[in-house]
């Protein structure tokens, strides 16, 4: 994994969660998707209905796990996101809201998926 900043190596997990998320059938429709409301990490479709997933990395503890950095004002952010995706590319299939959490445990990295969002 190549160490630059903070934008590079969200990339980074944001296409290893990506590989992840066609490994479970999702097909990756795009990548980072800015809106004046926040951003999409990734649009995926899978089973009749789009899926727009919130990436999160931690390496350790310290900052907690990344479900838990998945809190109101973000859940806000990405409904809104959300919304103006589907208004303004007039997507006409379900939308749910989805996360991918990764965490490094000894040099390998566990997945954890939530989809949809439940809130």
């Amino acid at each position: 994994m190549r160490r630059c900043n903070q934008r590079t190596v969200g990339a980074d997990y944001e296409r290893l969660a990506g590989e992840y998320l066609q490994s479970l059938g999702y097909a990756i429709v795009e990548y980072n998707i800015y809106t004046p409301y926040g951003e999409v990490d990734i649009l995926a479709q899978k089973d009749g209905s789009y899926y727009f997933f919130e990436v999160k990395y931690r390496s350790g503890s310290s900052y907690g796990s990344p479900k838990e950095a998945i809190h109101y004002k973000k859940l806000s952010s990405m409904k809104k996101t959300m919304w103006y995706v589907i208004k303004e590319r007039k997507l006409r299939l379900w939308a749910y809201l989805a996360f991918v959490g990764i965490t490094s445990n000894g040099g390998t990295l566990d997945f954890e998926v939530l989809s949809p969002l439940v809130f």
